[in-house]
């Protein structure tokens, strides 16, 4: 598999100091092939300074991710594995980076990740310099097709602002420094996705996590409506866990409102059938045809700017996410259904 090039920028980042311990925490379910650029992408022992710990978590795989995991393991002093069986899910493997983490900077990534090499160090000198608790970094993303082959170009999933911002919301990829970790916060094990937005939401509730132009790397990944996942959207209920993250919420305006600009396209599904029927049942049809005329203006906008390899793919999640998903996020609201996990943990390195 061909790696996208390292984003470096052209003036390193100065090494951790001697005394900062740092941990990365990768956690992986099913994980290959991408989980070996991952570790492959992961700093050698002293090239960051510091004190470096990594940390793998392998939830429930089947597919030989243990296997990867043990031999980056066994050429590592640095490196311990857990495995967790049963009925788990990422928040349960990212508690266990928690539990298992040592004191000081952590930072936490998914198997699919291509770290960029600097932004560990980058990401300590905001904390450092009091900027923030936590950051969170820009990063591309490369789609795969179904035989793992590259679809289409690496492009930017977070584009870089043009200067750090706090966020409420971040993905899997986050750097805690000492002052986020003390809150003690863990992962909501019965929040089945989305786990990563709980998280953040409640971290940035205490402190300012900071979003920088600096990449942290790269994703690597299928396109959640690509042939391979397609069908998970609606087995999942995807939109439903939103809408039991949005009921967890409630009371906190700024959270509901981060969480509805994430999911902007939903939202915008939402309220144009809202307006629709609104039209239909008072008997002013102008109203259903100027929600029908909004909702024909965005797939049109969706197509024109989706690469010609990736547009059915556009369509799939363009029917997905605008018509079925705010019905399953009312559910959501209305029927919450929090994930029940039973597993176990144990080391196996």
């Amino acid at each position: 598999m061909t790696v996208p090039t390292p984003l470096t920028s052209a003036r390193p980042a100065p090494p951790l100091p001697t005394h900062v311990r740092l941990t990365i925490g990768v956690i992986a379910r099913n994980g290959l092939p991408f989980l070996n650029d991952c570790l492959a992408s992961l700093p050698t022992h002293g090239a960051l300074g510091g004190v470096l710990q990594i940390v793998l978590v392998d939830c429930a795989s089947d597919d030989g991710t243990t296997a990867v995991m043990l031999d980056f393991a066994r050429s590592r002093r640095d490196t311990r594995v857990f495995r967790v069986d049963g009925t788990a899910n990422a928040a349960v493997a990212r508690n266990v980076v928690l539990d298992n983490a040592g004191p000081g900077y952590l930072l936490l990534l998914d198997g699919d990740f291509v770290l960029e090499p600097d932004f560990p160090a980058r990401a300590f000198q905001y904390i450092e310099r009091g900027e923030a608790a936590a950051v969170a970094g820009t990063y591309r993303e490369q789609l795969f097709d179904a035989e793992n082959r590259p679809l289409g170009d690496v492009g930017w999933r977070h584009p870089p602002p043009a200067e750090p911002h706090p966020v409420r919301l971040t993905g899997g990829s986050i750097f805690l420094g000492p002052m986020a970790r003390a809150l003690n916060l863990r992962y909501d094990e019965h929040q089945r996705i989305c786990e990563d937005w709980d998280f953040s939401l409640r971290t940035s509730a205490h402190c300012r996590i900071l979003r920088v132009p600096e990449p942290v790397g790269t994703h690597l990944t299928h396109h959640y409506f690509s042939a391979k996942r397609w069908r998970s959207f609606y087995t999942d209920v995807r939109p439903r866990i939103l809408g039991q993250l949005l009921r967890k919420h409630l009371a906190h305006p700024s959270c509901l409102a981060s969480l509805l600009l994430s999911e902007r396209g939903m939202a915008l599904g939402g309220a144009m059938q809202v307006l629709a029927i609104a039209g239909l049942t008072t008997g002013t049809p102008w109203l259903t045809g100027l929600a029908v005329m909004i909702l024909g203006a965005d797939a049109t906008r969706q197509l024109l700017k989706a690469p010609s390899a990736e547009r059915g793919i556009r369509v799939a999640h363009w029917v997905s996410t605008r018509l079925p998903s705010p019905w399953m996020l009312v559910l959501g609201l209305i029927r919450p259904k929090p994930h029940q996990p039973k597993y176990s943990v144990r080391p196996i390195h």
